[in-house]
This record gives structure tokens, C-alpha cells and sequence, in this order.
């Protein structure tokens, strides 16, 4: 199992949203959970023109990939959401965790807002160590 340390201090939601705003994340809680989640994930991979490559190799299930539940009208549910995070911060599905939400309760308690910000971070300082000599 990959061993993966990330810390975290928490802020009001508020705060959160600022910071995630300020990263590039444009979180419009006008949308559904499923809209925002979309908009996140596709933003995470910013070094890709079309979004839906990146998308096709995360899975959601043992079935479906993340571009095809984008598309369809399945709702998003937290066994999707840790599922699909914890692959976007290293985790291999299948291979380090099937439970997404078992997982969690392994890990730490963590709210959607929480690890929001925890992915955008990682994402970025993993981006930017590839790019920055």
C-alpha cells in the first residue's frame, strides 16, 4: 500500500472556497454536487486541452470510468466522490483501497471542502515541480 502524508488545517468553508477560487478552482455552488465535482476534477488536469482523456481513466466503479458517469444521470454519491479523489491524490483503485468510503473512515474524517483542498494543492505542486526546473 502507497503511503501518502498530506497535512491540513481547517478553515471555515468560506476561507476554503477563497483559496480554492484563488488556485484556479471555480466552485459554483449554484450547480449540483455533480456539476461542481466535474468542474474540479476537470480542472485538475489543466496541462490537458480536452479534459475527457484524463476523465476516461479514473474509475468511478469496477464498471464505469469517470467520463461516462460525467455523462450519464447517475447521481454523485460520496462512495464516488472518495473513490474518484482518492485516485486523484495517487491512490490505485483496486490496488491500495476498493471502498472508497471505507477508506475514508481508514484515513481520517474529512468533509468534501477538505479534500477539495488537499487535491488542488497536490495537484498544483506536483505540476509545478514537473515544470519548474
Amino acid at each position: 500500500m502507497r503511503f501518502n502524508q498530506f497535512s491540513y488545517y481547517p478553515v471555515i468553508q468560506q476561507q476554503a472556497l477563497q483559496e480554492l477560487s484563488s488556485l484556479g478552482f471555480k466552485i459554483d455552488q449554484s450547480n449540483s454536487d455533480k456539476e461542481q465535482f466535474e468542474a474540479f476534477v476537470r480542472t485538475c488536469f489543466f496541462n490537458y486541452k480536452n479534459t475527457d482523456y484524463p476523465l476516461s481513466t479514473l474509475a468511478v466503479d469496477k464498471e464505469t470510468d469517470l467520463l461516462t458517469f460525467f455523462n450519464s444521470d447517475r447521481e454523485l454519491s460520496a462512495e464516488i466522490f472518495y473513490t474518484v479523489v482518492f485516485q486523484l491524490l495517487g491512490f490505485s483503485y483496486l490496488v491500495d483501497f476498493e471502498d472508497g468510503l471505507a477508506f475514508i473512515k481508514k484515513q481520517h474524517s474529512q468533509s468534501f471542502t477538505e479534500i477539495y483542498l488537499i487535491t488542488s494543492i497536490n495537484f498544483l505542486t506536483r505540476a509545478l515541480k514537473r515544470e519548474i526546473p
